[in-house]
Protein backbone atom coordinates (compact mmCIF):
# COMPACT_ATOMS: atom_id res chain seq x y z
CA UNK A 1 0.00 0.00 0.00
CA UNK A 2 1.28 2.92 -0.86
CA UNK A 3 -0.13 5.39 1.99
CA UNK A 4 0.76 2.71 4.73
CA UNK A 5 0.41 5.66 7.56
CA UNK A 6 -2.44 7.26 6.27
CA UNK A 7 -4.39 3.54 6.60
CA UNK A 8 -2.95 2.80 10.20
CA UNK A 9 -3.95 6.14 11.20
CA UNK A 10 -7.53 5.89 9.97
CA UNK A 11 -7.52 2.21 11.68
CA UNK A 12 -6.18 3.49 14.77
CA UNK A 13 -9.45 5.41 15.65
CA UNK A 14 -11.53 2.60 14.55
CA UNK A 15 -13.03 3.88 11.36
CA UNK A 16 -13.51 1.79 8.39
CA UNK A 17 -12.85 2.89 4.99
CA UNK A 18 -16.71 3.43 4.09
CA UNK A 19 -16.91 5.19 7.71
CA UNK A 20 -14.42 7.99 6.91
CA UNK A 21 -15.56 8.39 3.29
CA UNK A 22 -19.35 9.11 4.64
CA UNK A 23 -18.18 11.55 6.90
CA UNK A 24 -15.94 13.51 4.51
CA UNK A 25 -18.84 13.70 1.85
CA UNK A 26 -16.96 11.20 -0.34
CA UNK A 27 -17.32 7.54 -1.78
CA UNK A 28 -15.57 4.58 -0.10
CA UNK A 29 -13.90 3.89 -3.38
CA UNK A 30 -12.16 7.08 -3.10
CA UNK A 31 -10.90 6.87 0.48
CA UNK A 32 -9.39 3.83 -1.12
CA UNK A 33 -7.42 5.45 -4.09
CA UNK A 34 -5.99 8.04 -1.10
CA UNK A 35 -4.68 4.83 0.82
CA UNK A 36 -3.23 3.37 -2.35
CA UNK A 37 -1.56 6.58 -3.23
CA UNK A 38 -3.14 6.19 -6.96
CA UNK A 39 -5.07 10.01 -6.05
CA UNK A 40 -4.78 12.51 -3.75
CA UNK A 41 -7.04 14.40 -1.72
CA UNK A 42 -7.69 18.02 -3.26
CA UNK A 43 -6.71 21.28 -1.02
CA UNK A 44 -10.53 21.99 -0.01
CA UNK A 45 -10.73 18.64 1.12
CA UNK A 46 -7.94 17.86 3.57
CA UNK A 47 -8.50 20.45 6.68
CA UNK A 48 -12.07 18.00 7.10
CA UNK A 49 -9.70 14.96 6.53
CA UNK A 50 -7.74 16.40 9.31
CA UNK A 51 -10.16 16.39 11.37
CA UNK A 52 -11.56 13.40 11.24
CA UNK A 53 -8.14 11.85 11.41
CA UNK A 54 -7.47 14.02 14.99
CA UNK A 55 -4.23 15.13 13.24
CA UNK A 56 -2.65 18.81 12.04
CA UNK A 57 -2.20 20.24 8.50
CA UNK A 58 1.17 19.18 9.10
CA UNK A 59 1.18 15.67 9.99
CA UNK A 60 -1.48 15.07 7.15
CA UNK A 61 1.25 15.82 4.75
CA UNK A 62 3.34 13.37 6.50
CA UNK A 63 0.45 11.06 6.17
CA UNK A 64 -0.02 11.62 2.45
CA UNK A 65 3.87 11.08 1.82
CA UNK A 66 3.91 8.40 -0.34
CA UNK A 67 5.89 5.51 1.07
CA UNK A 68 9.38 4.91 0.16
CA UNK A 69 8.69 1.31 -1.53
CA UNK A 70 5.75 3.35 -3.59
CA UNK A 71 7.69 6.80 -4.20
CA UNK A 72 10.92 4.80 -6.00
CA UNK A 73 13.94 6.71 -7.09
CA UNK A 74 11.65 10.13 -7.12
CA UNK A 75 14.02 13.16 -7.13
CA UNK A 76 13.19 15.50 -3.92
CA UNK A 77 10.19 17.70 -4.60
CA UNK A 78 7.86 18.15 -7.48
CA UNK A 79 7.10 15.77 -9.93
CA UNK A 80 7.27 17.66 -13.21
CA UNK A 81 5.79 16.18 -16.12
CA UNK A 82 4.47 17.15 -19.91
CA UNK A 83 0.93 15.33 -19.26
CA UNK A 84 -0.87 14.44 -22.42
CA UNK A 85 -4.70 14.48 -22.73
CA UNK A 86 -6.62 11.57 -22.88
CA UNK A 87 -7.99 10.87 -26.39
CA UNK A 88 -11.48 10.28 -27.84
CA UNK A 89 -10.73 6.78 -28.50
CA UNK A 90 -10.14 6.50 -24.11
CA UNK A 91 -13.65 6.53 -24.20
CA UNK A 92 -13.90 3.07 -25.51
CA UNK A 93 -11.83 1.79 -22.60
CA UNK A 94 -14.62 3.63 -20.25
CA UNK A 95 -17.53 2.27 -21.65
CA UNK A 96 -16.00 -1.02 -21.65
CA UNK A 97 -15.07 -0.88 -17.98
CA UNK A 98 -19.20 0.31 -17.33
CA UNK A 99 -20.27 -2.63 -18.99
CA UNK A 100 -18.24 -5.09 -16.92
CA UNK A 101 -18.88 -3.53 -14.18
CA UNK A 102 -22.34 -4.51 -15.18
CA UNK A 103 -23.32 -0.81 -13.70
CA UNK A 104 -24.15 2.85 -15.13
CA UNK A 105 -21.53 4.22 -12.41
CA UNK A 106 -19.60 1.39 -10.43
CA UNK A 107 -16.13 2.34 -8.28
CA UNK A 108 -13.60 1.56 -11.74
CA UNK A 109 -15.96 3.59 -14.08
CA UNK A 110 -15.71 6.54 -11.40
CA UNK A 111 -12.20 6.14 -10.90
CA UNK A 112 -11.41 6.30 -15.09
CA UNK A 113 -12.95 9.29 -15.08
CA UNK A 114 -11.38 11.19 -12.30
CA UNK A 115 -8.39 10.42 -13.72
CA UNK A 116 -9.16 11.55 -17.32
CA UNK A 117 -10.52 14.90 -16.04
CA UNK A 118 -7.46 15.23 -14.01
CA UNK A 119 -5.18 14.48 -17.25
CA UNK A 120 -7.50 17.02 -19.31
CA UNK A 121 -7.15 20.27 -16.23
CA UNK A 122 -3.27 19.25 -15.98
CA UNK A 123 -2.94 19.33 -19.86
CA UNK A 124 -4.34 22.57 -20.80
CA UNK A 125 -0.68 24.37 -20.07
CA UNK A 126 1.29 22.55 -22.88
CA UNK A 127 -1.90 21.61 -25.32
CA UNK A 128 -3.05 24.45 -28.11
CA UNK A 129 -6.99 24.65 -26.93
CA UNK A 130 -8.18 23.97 -30.30
CA UNK A 131 -6.94 20.31 -29.47
CA UNK A 132 -8.17 20.12 -26.36
CA UNK A 133 -11.80 21.06 -27.24
CA UNK A 134 -12.48 17.94 -28.72
CA UNK A 135 -11.46 15.59 -25.51
CA UNK A 136 -13.47 17.94 -23.15
CA UNK A 137 -16.49 17.98 -25.21
CA UNK A 138 -16.53 14.26 -26.22
CA UNK A 139 -15.72 13.11 -22.06
CA UNK A 140 -18.69 15.56 -20.85
CA UNK A 141 -20.94 14.03 -23.36
CA UNK A 142 -20.42 10.64 -21.75
CA UNK A 143 -20.66 12.05 -18.65
CA UNK A 144 -23.75 13.35 -19.83
CA UNK A 145 -25.33 9.91 -20.80
CA UNK A 146 -23.96 8.25 -17.06
CA UNK A 147 -25.78 11.24 -15.37
CA UNK A 148 -29.41 9.97 -17.64
CA UNK A 149 -28.30 6.42 -16.29
CA UNK A 150 -28.93 5.07 -12.62
CA UNK A 151 -26.71 6.29 -10.08
CA UNK A 152 -26.89 6.86 -6.02
CA UNK A 153 -27.31 10.98 -5.10
CA UNK A 154 -23.66 10.55 -3.83
CA UNK A 155 -22.68 9.17 -7.60
CA UNK A 156 -25.10 12.11 -9.05
CA UNK A 157 -23.25 14.69 -7.22
CA UNK A 158 -19.45 13.61 -7.99
CA UNK A 159 -20.81 12.91 -12.13
CA UNK A 160 -21.95 16.81 -11.99
CA UNK A 161 -18.91 18.13 -10.25
CA UNK A 162 -16.51 16.68 -12.70
CA UNK A 163 -18.86 17.50 -15.49
CA UNK A 164 -18.85 21.13 -14.27
CA UNK A 165 -14.89 21.16 -14.43
CA UNK A 166 -15.00 19.96 -18.03
CA UNK A 167 -17.41 22.86 -18.85
CA UNK A 168 -15.42 25.05 -17.47
CA UNK A 169 -12.25 23.94 -19.26
CA UNK A 170 -13.94 23.70 -22.37
CA UNK A 171 -15.03 27.47 -21.45
CA UNK A 172 -11.63 28.52 -20.95
CA UNK A 173 -10.57 26.98 -24.27
CA UNK A 174 -13.44 28.64 -26.21
CA UNK A 175 -12.25 32.50 -24.42
CA UNK A 176 -8.76 31.63 -25.67
CA UNK A 177 -10.31 31.15 -29.34
CA UNK A 178 -12.28 34.51 -28.86
CA UNK A 179 -15.33 31.65 -28.88
CA UNK A 180 -17.41 33.95 -26.84
CA UNK A 181 -20.67 33.11 -27.62
CA UNK A 182 -19.47 29.05 -26.20
CA UNK A 183 -17.85 30.32 -23.53
CA UNK A 184 -20.93 32.01 -22.10
CA UNK A 185 -22.99 28.65 -22.49
CA UNK A 186 -20.31 26.57 -20.87
CA UNK A 187 -20.11 28.66 -18.16
CA UNK A 188 -23.27 28.61 -17.62
CA UNK A 189 -23.54 24.93 -17.25
CA UNK A 190 -19.96 25.25 -14.72
CA UNK A 191 -22.26 27.67 -13.11
CA UNK A 192 -25.21 25.46 -12.62
CA UNK A 193 -23.82 22.63 -12.21
CA UNK A 194 -21.37 23.82 -9.19
CA UNK A 195 -25.05 25.01 -7.91
CA UNK A 196 -26.99 21.40 -8.35
CA UNK A 197 -24.12 19.50 -6.82
CA UNK A 198 -23.44 21.77 -3.81
CA UNK A 199 -20.11 22.89 -4.73
CA UNK A 200 -18.68 26.42 -3.91
CA UNK A 201 -15.12 25.57 -5.10
CA UNK A 202 -16.38 24.84 -8.70
CA UNK A 203 -18.51 28.26 -8.46
CA UNK A 204 -15.98 30.03 -7.26
CA UNK A 205 -13.64 29.06 -10.03
CA UNK A 206 -16.12 29.82 -12.44
CA UNK A 207 -16.26 33.59 -11.73
CA UNK A 208 -12.03 33.47 -11.36
CA UNK A 209 -12.58 32.39 -15.36
CA UNK A 210 -15.39 35.52 -15.47
CA UNK A 211 -12.64 37.99 -13.68
CA UNK A 212 -9.83 36.80 -16.65
CA UNK A 213 -12.19 37.15 -19.67
CA UNK A 214 -13.05 40.67 -17.94
CA UNK A 215 -9.75 41.74 -17.68
CA UNK A 216 -8.63 40.52 -21.07
CA UNK A 217 -11.77 42.52 -22.31
CA UNK A 218 -10.26 45.57 -20.15
CA UNK A 219 -13.41 45.38 -18.23
CA UNK A 220 -11.76 46.13 -14.44
CA UNK A 221 -14.00 46.95 -12.18
CA UNK A 222 -16.46 44.08 -12.96
CA UNK A 223 -13.21 41.78 -12.68
CA UNK A 224 -12.89 43.43 -8.99
CA UNK A 225 -16.39 42.72 -8.82
CA UNK A 226 -16.63 39.20 -10.42
CA UNK A 227 -13.36 38.20 -8.00
CA UNK A 228 -14.90 39.23 -4.79
CA UNK A 229 -17.78 37.37 -5.07
CA UNK A 230 -15.64 34.51 -6.09
CA UNK A 231 -13.25 35.06 -2.77
CA UNK A 232 -16.45 34.87 -0.25
CA UNK A 233 -17.25 31.48 -1.87
CA UNK A 234 -14.29 29.44 -1.42
CA UNK A 235 -12.21 28.49 1.85
CA UNK A 236 -9.40 31.06 2.42
CA UNK A 237 -6.57 28.01 2.04
CA UNK A 238 -7.47 27.07 -0.99
CA UNK A 239 -6.08 27.08 -4.75
CA UNK A 240 -9.40 29.05 -5.83
CA UNK A 241 -8.65 32.05 -2.88
CA UNK A 242 -5.08 32.41 -4.21
CA UNK A 243 -6.51 32.85 -8.24
CA UNK A 244 -8.85 35.01 -7.34
CA UNK A 245 -6.77 37.18 -4.98
CA UNK A 246 -3.89 37.41 -7.73
CA UNK A 247 -6.85 38.28 -10.30
CA UNK A 248 -8.28 40.70 -8.37
CA UNK A 249 -4.85 42.35 -7.53
CA UNK A 250 -4.58 42.51 -11.26
CA UNK A 251 -7.66 44.48 -12.29
CA UNK A 252 -6.44 46.99 -9.22
CA UNK A 253 -3.68 47.57 -10.77
CA UNK A 254 -5.20 48.41 -14.07
CA UNK A 255 -7.28 50.90 -12.36
CA UNK A 256 -4.44 52.59 -10.64
CA UNK A 257 -6.06 51.26 -6.73
CA UNK A 258 -2.21 50.80 -5.32
CA UNK A 259 -2.99 50.20 -1.63
CA UNK A 260 -5.39 47.84 -3.08
CA UNK A 261 -3.28 46.29 -5.51
CA UNK A 262 -0.44 45.69 -2.80
CA UNK A 263 -2.80 44.51 0.12
CA UNK A 264 -4.44 41.79 -2.37
CA UNK A 265 -1.07 40.81 -3.26
CA UNK A 266 -0.04 40.21 0.44
CA UNK A 267 -3.53 38.45 0.68
CA UNK A 268 -2.38 36.16 -2.09
CA UNK A 269 0.91 35.50 -0.06
CA UNK A 270 -0.80 34.52 3.47
CA UNK A 271 -3.27 32.45 1.48
CA UNK A 272 -0.37 30.31 -0.73
CA UNK A 273 1.34 29.96 2.95
CA UNK A 274 -2.01 28.56 4.10
CA UNK A 275 -2.53 25.91 1.56
CA UNK A 276 -1.37 22.47 1.38
CA UNK A 277 1.80 22.37 -0.83
CA UNK A 278 0.01 20.58 -4.27
CA UNK A 279 1.03 17.35 -5.49
CA UNK A 280 -0.14 18.21 -9.10
CA UNK A 281 0.43 22.28 -9.56
CA UNK A 282 0.71 21.67 -13.38
CA UNK A 283 -3.45 21.15 -12.72
CA UNK A 284 -5.53 24.22 -13.65
CA UNK A 285 -7.70 24.13 -10.89
CA UNK A 286 -4.61 24.13 -8.10
CA UNK A 287 -2.49 26.98 -7.88
CA UNK A 288 0.90 26.51 -8.90
CA UNK A 289 2.85 28.48 -5.89
CA UNK A 290 5.82 29.42 -9.54
CA UNK A 291 2.65 31.32 -10.89
CA UNK A 292 2.51 33.85 -7.72
CA UNK A 293 5.83 35.61 -9.09
CA UNK A 294 4.59 35.75 -12.24
CA UNK A 295 1.39 37.05 -11.64
CA UNK A 296 3.03 39.70 -9.28
CA UNK A 297 5.34 40.66 -12.31
CA UNK A 298 2.24 41.16 -14.45
CA UNK A 299 0.64 43.20 -11.21
CA UNK A 300 3.69 45.19 -10.62
CA UNK A 301 4.00 46.46 -14.71
CA UNK A 302 1.00 47.53 -15.00
CA UNK A 303 0.98 49.48 -11.40
CA UNK A 304 3.95 51.20 -12.46
CA UNK A 305 4.89 52.49 -8.88
CA UNK A 306 8.26 50.66 -8.35
CA UNK A 307 9.68 49.08 -12.00
CA UNK A 308 13.05 48.19 -9.60
CA UNK A 309 10.53 45.40 -8.26
CA UNK A 310 8.48 44.96 -10.98
CA UNK A 311 11.88 43.78 -12.92
CA UNK A 312 13.27 41.73 -10.35
CA UNK A 313 9.93 39.75 -10.03
CA UNK A 314 9.56 39.65 -13.90
CA UNK A 315 13.54 38.24 -14.50
CA UNK A 316 12.36 35.68 -11.43
CA UNK A 317 9.41 34.39 -13.32
CA UNK A 318 11.71 33.89 -16.60
CA UNK A 319 14.29 32.41 -14.55
CA UNK A 320 12.18 29.76 -12.99
CA UNK A 321 9.90 28.37 -16.57
CA UNK A 322 13.06 28.51 -18.31
CA UNK A 323 13.87 25.89 -16.45
CA UNK A 324 11.32 23.59 -17.67
CA UNK A 325 10.93 25.31 -21.03
CA UNK A 326 13.71 22.76 -22.15
CA UNK A 327 11.53 20.31 -22.56
CA UNK A 328 8.18 21.41 -23.14
CA UNK A 329 7.02 22.37 -19.65
CA UNK A 330 6.37 25.35 -19.96
CA UNK A 331 6.60 27.42 -23.06
CA UNK A 332 3.89 29.53 -22.58
CA UNK A 333 3.94 30.74 -18.91
CA UNK A 334 8.01 31.21 -20.20
CA UNK A 335 6.55 33.35 -23.20
CA UNK A 336 4.26 35.42 -21.34
CA UNK A 337 7.02 35.95 -18.36
CA UNK A 338 9.28 37.14 -21.03
CA UNK A 339 6.48 39.91 -22.56
CA UNK A 340 5.96 40.93 -18.47
CA UNK A 341 9.57 42.02 -18.11
CA UNK A 342 9.77 43.22 -21.31
CA UNK A 343 7.21 45.77 -20.34
CA UNK A 344 8.86 46.79 -17.27
CA UNK A 345 12.12 47.46 -19.64
CA UNK A 346 10.26 49.21 -22.19
CA UNK A 347 9.31 51.47 -19.41
CA UNK A 348 13.12 52.11 -17.78
CA UNK A 349 14.14 52.61 -21.45
CA UNK A 350 15.94 49.32 -22.11
CA UNK A 351 14.21 49.13 -25.70
CA UNK A 352 16.60 46.82 -27.21
CA UNK A 353 16.38 44.05 -24.37
CA UNK A 354 12.79 44.52 -24.57
CA UNK A 355 12.25 43.87 -28.18
CA UNK A 356 14.42 40.60 -28.07
CA UNK A 357 12.51 39.54 -25.39
CA UNK A 358 9.24 40.22 -26.85
CA UNK A 359 10.84 38.66 -30.43
CA UNK A 360 11.26 35.65 -28.10
CA UNK A 361 7.90 35.03 -26.78
CA UNK A 362 6.34 35.22 -30.35
CA UNK A 363 8.92 32.49 -31.68
CA UNK A 364 7.80 30.36 -28.61
CA UNK A 365 4.48 29.73 -30.92
CA UNK A 366 2.76 28.64 -27.56
CA UNK A 367 0.81 32.25 -27.37
CA UNK A 368 -2.95 31.73 -27.96
CA UNK A 369 -5.66 34.39 -28.64
CA UNK A 370 -6.47 34.91 -25.10
CA UNK A 371 -2.55 36.23 -24.56
CA UNK A 372 -1.94 38.18 -28.00
CA UNK A 373 -3.14 41.59 -26.32
CA UNK A 374 -0.55 40.98 -23.70
CA UNK A 375 1.83 41.52 -27.12
CA UNK A 376 -0.12 44.04 -28.45
CA UNK A 377 0.30 45.67 -25.46
CA UNK A 378 4.16 45.51 -25.45
CA UNK A 379 4.48 46.45 -29.23
CA UNK A 380 1.77 49.47 -28.93
CA UNK A 381 5.06 50.83 -25.89
CA UNK A 382 7.86 49.98 -27.61
CA UNK A 383 6.71 51.60 -31.47
CA UNK A 384 5.27 54.95 -29.52
CA UNK A 385 8.72 55.71 -27.96
CA UNK A 386 11.44 53.47 -30.06
CA UNK A 387 9.63 53.38 -33.76
CA UNK A 388 13.23 54.11 -35.01
CA UNK A 389 15.04 51.16 -33.74
CA UNK A 390 15.42 48.07 -35.57
CA UNK A 391 14.89 45.45 -33.23
CA UNK A 392 11.39 47.13 -32.31
CA UNK A 393 10.70 47.24 -35.66
CA UNK A 394 11.08 43.57 -36.01
CA UNK A 395 9.37 42.62 -33.24
CA UNK A 396 6.49 45.19 -34.85
CA UNK A 397 6.59 43.05 -38.06
CA UNK A 398 6.62 39.95 -35.98
CA UNK A 399 3.27 40.93 -34.58
CA UNK A 400 2.19 41.74 -37.80
CA UNK A 401 2.47 38.60 -39.24
CA UNK A 402 0.65 36.52 -36.42
CA UNK A 403 -2.30 38.80 -37.88
CA UNK A 404 -1.65 37.49 -41.56
CA UNK A 405 -1.03 33.76 -40.27
CA UNK A 406 -4.34 33.83 -38.45
CA UNK A 407 -6.25 35.17 -41.05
Amino acid sequence: MARDRLAARRKAIGLSQEQLAHRLGVERTTVGRWEQGTSTPQPWQRRSLADELGVGLDELADLLALDADAAGDLAPGWAWTTVQAPGLEDLEALELIRRVEASDVGGETTTALELAVDRLCRSYTNTAPDELLAPLRGYRGYLVRLLDGHATLAQRRELMVLAGWLSLMTAICDIDLHQYRAAATNLDAARSLAHEAGYPLLAGWALETEGWQAITDGHYRRAVQLCRAGRDLVPTDASGYVQLSVQEARASARLGLAKETHRLLDDAATALDRMPTPDNPEHHFVFDPRKLVGYTATTLAWLGDDYGLAEEYAQQAVDQYDVGATDGRWVRRLALARIDLALVLSRIGEAEEAARLGSLAVGSGRLVSSNIWRLDELDDELMSRYAGMAEVNGLHEQRLALDRSTA
